[in-house]
């Protein structure tokens, strides 16, 4: 029997996909600072509201917390690699910002890794929601990349357009299967 999030979970993970969408249209114009400011604050907020909804989805909560330390010290460790190898390149007022958004994709991470402590829900967070977050990472060094450390090349973009889409199916398909599975 799976235990299916709470309603106000499932909000959260729909509000996550709306803001998601408008993330998406302010990218559009990615040349200018506003949108660009706008799309991270957007996209920021839709991994806050994704982690509450995967922290639901485990009503043990954060009882075993080693894993989700685990996690966030590994992607903490990471995070600052990769800010070290982007170097002067993310100068100014895009660092901080930066940082505050890694920082969101790493709670989000976590609470997932968290989730799979559930038993319930354990088989669909690791075929959906993992994976889907897994491909988010993989996306925004994509995407990093190419706007900090090739200078935003156009068609660098398509390159993050993949996993972006991919990660967004799995969490999506994710979540539906959790609340839409017939209790047993």
């Amino acid at each position: 029997m799976i235990i299916s999030p709470t309603r106000p979970a499932k909000l959260f993970f729909y509000g996550g996909l709306f803001l998601a969408f408008l993330g998406d249209v302010c990218q559009l114009v990615i040349q200018n600072q506003l949108f660009f400011i706008s799309s991270l604050v957007a996209f920021m907020l839709m991994n806050i509201c994704y982690s509450i909804a995967f922290y639901n989805l485990n009503r043990k909560g954060l009882k075993r917390p080693f894993p989700f330390l685990l996690t966030s010290l590994l992607l903490l460790i990471m995070a600052y690699v990769f800010l070290q190898i982007l170097g002067d390149r993310v100068a100014g007022g895009y660092r901080f910002p930066l940082i505050m958004y890694m920082s969101t994709l790493i709670a989000m991470t976590a609470l997932v890794i968290n989730a799979v402590n559930s038993e319930e829900n354990y088989e669909v967070v690791v075929r959906y929601l993992l994976p889907g977050v897994l491909m988010f990472i993989i996306q925004n060094v994509i995407f990093a990349w190419n706007l900090f450390g090739e200078g935003g090349q156009s068609q660098g973009f398509v390159y993050s357009i993949i996993p972006y889409s991919i990660a967004q199916f799995l969490l999506a398909k994710g979540i539906l299967k959790l609340y839409l599975k017939k209790n047993k």
